[in-house]
């Protein structure tokens, strides 16, 4: 098992100096105050859901997001920010957002659609254009429906830049999206972005459901003792799917249980980055292929990922590992299926 480390590598991205104001012990009339962070991405956000742990107050006030310090926010920072709001909703608190006319990045926040997704109203001052951009807007996710509509806008966004990445990316877009609707519970959330001058998509998926280590004890052949436990074997092929657990599952008679695997190891084939978070366990699969983990300072709820590709000629790779991937699967099935009829 990949080792537990203390802190985020922080290659793994360019992160400019940002800073992050933890929510103080507050009396519970008092306003719970959300500071975003000068650039909200997937490295700065595992600091700002510290304060997260303030809603569990039963006493605690409305919730304040102020944005007038951000000036930087990737896709990763608008579907978690987006899920945390959900959940927020879910718990019955009011949520006011302060410093939008402070806010450096405000018109990127509404040309991704962030606020009318989420129901706030802010005033735009630009002209709405199609989705011909590097920008695909936030997308909302509570069926296959939306997971096969929105996995095919991120591969047509990757698609801009190069052709046979395309499938790679809806791919494992649409893998991550079905997870959502499987064994979340909840909506998800989407977005993507391509870099052209890095030639890199990013694409991040977050839900506030009830999270790996919940999703899998729906059966009862898994228990783990802890979230780390239950990632890696959410990893092992064929794990969530109906001939594992041992059950139908609940949702989808025909899972296979390949999503998280395949995406493990089509990540690691093309030197990407993921970022897998859930509970209080968060992996990190570098450009090298080297996983880690890091132990979060709270509980996330639900399951954030988000992952970053070079964008190059993928479609062949692609294909062969995934081919590999299924006939490993049908010699799994047709073991288990001979253990359990030996006869």
């Amino acid at each position: 098992m990949p080792p537990i480390i203390d802190e985020l590598p922080l290659s793994i991205y360019d992160p400019d100096a940002w800073t992050i104001s933890l929510v103080q012990e507050r009396t519970p009339t008092v306003p719970i105050l959300w500071n975003l962070p000068p650039q909200l991405n997937a490295l700065s956000v595992f600091e700002f859901i510290q304060q997260l742990g303030a809603i569990h107050n039963s006493n605690a006030g409305p919730i304040i997001i102020d944005f007038s310090r951000n000036s930087w926010v990737e896709p990763s920072g608008l579907a978690i920010l987006a899920a945390l709001i959900s959940y927020v909703h879910s718990h019955h608190h009011a949520i006011r957002l302060e410093g939008l006319d402070q806010c450096q990045n405000l018109t990127y926040w509404q040309r991704s659609n962030f606020f009318n997704t989420l129901g706030f109203q802010s005033e735009e001052s630009f002209f709405r254009h199609d989705r011909s951009t590097t920008l695909l807007e936030i997308s909302r996710c509570t069926c296959d429906f939306d997971a096969d509509e929105i996995s095919k806008r991120f591969g047509a966004l990757a698609n801009r830049l190069q052709p046979e990445s395309a499938r790679l990316v809806s791919y494992l877009a649409q893998e991550g999206l079905r997870n959502v609707v499987d064994h979340s519970t909840v909506a998800g959330y989407a977005a993507a972005q391509i870099y052209p001058n890095k030639h890199i998509i990013e694409f991040a998926i977050a839900d506030a459901g009830i999270g790996i280590r919940k999703s899998l004890a729906r059966s009862p052949v898994h228990t783990f003792d802890n979230d780390q436990e239950a990632i890696e074997n959410a990893l092992k092929l064929g794990i969530s799917s109906r001939f594992h657990l041992g059950v139908s599952n609940p949702n989808r008679s025909n899972n296979l249980g390949i999503g998280l695997h395949a995406t493990d190891r089509l990540v690691r084939h093309h030197r990407g980055l993921w970022l897998l978070a859930s509970g209080s366990a968060l992996r990190i699969v570098d450009e090298t292929g080297t996983a880690h983990y890091r132990r979060l300072p709270i509980n996330l709820p639900g399951v954030f990922s988000s992952i970053r590709l070079p964008l190059a000629t993928h479609a062949a790779e692609t294909d062969q590992v995934l081919r590999q991937i299924r006939q490993e699967h049908t010699t799994l099935v047709k073991a288990f299926a001979r253990k359990r009829h030996p006869h």
